[in-house]
């Protein structure tokens, strides 16, 4: 049966009108997906950012500067 890949590549003029009207709500929610990738990418760049400045927060502490300070003077024998 060919309506699977006529409804993949979107060529749907060669399937009855039963069918073709049964895939036409399938095409349309298709193509209102198109923006879904933008917005993923967004809430995950979002996430990333908020991410990073907890990391900037946190190593920005006195408690944890003094760890820094400590592993690096360790590390080069000062």
């Amino acid at each position: 049966m060919n309506t699977q890949n006529e409804f993949e590549t979107g060529n749907a003029e060669n399937t009855t009108p039963a069918v073709a009207r049964l895939l036409r709500p399938l095409q349309r929610l298709q193509c209102e997906e198109d923006g879904a990738a933008t917005a993923e990418y967004a809430i995950v760049i979002t996430a990333a950012v908020a991410l990073a400045s907890v990391l900037v927060l946190v190593a920005q502490s006195e408690p944890v500067k003094q760890i820094i300070e400590d592993l690096l003077i360790g590390a080069f024998g000062g």
